[in-house]
């Protein structure tokens, strides 16, 4: 994914692709603003869905959030999407894991810090 000089998000063709093919395989969320997939390491994807969401104490304020998010694999040779994991799936962590340790000499590490949350280290 690429940044012109206005702050617009350009996908690659393999990224315009993956956005386009996840709605084959599961039900856009009502309220869909737009969908952005990025690389993240060979054939895998992260894809995010952003629907409209109102804020406020009258909700009148107009915003957005992420209705659906996926880690996909994508195959450019047979055109197929396959969704590893995918918004309410209960070890996402782990499948970005075992997609890495397969991958050769990259290892993975997780640490959850007691107030700070999730900590994550990819290293050669």
């Amino acid at each position: 994914m690429a940044q012109d000089g206005r702050g617009r998000l350009h996908m690659s063709e393999n990224e315009q692709i993956v956005a386009d093919m996840i709605w084959s395989q599961v039900e856009k969320p009502s309220g869909t603003l737009f969908t952005i997939a990025h690389n993240v390491f060979d054939d895998k994807y992260r894809v995010n869905c952003f629907v409209r969401k109102w804020a406020g104490m009258e909700n009148d304020l107009p915003g957005q959030a992420i209705g659906f998010s996926a880690m996909v694999a994508y195959s450019r040779d047979t055109h197929t999407l396959r969704i590893l994991s995918q918004t309410g799936d209960v070890d996402c962590k782990g499948v970005l894991k075992d997609a890495v340790a397969k991958e050769g000499t990259h290892t993975f590490t997780a640490r959850e810090e007691e107030n700070h949350g999730a900590n994550f280290s990819l290293k050669k």
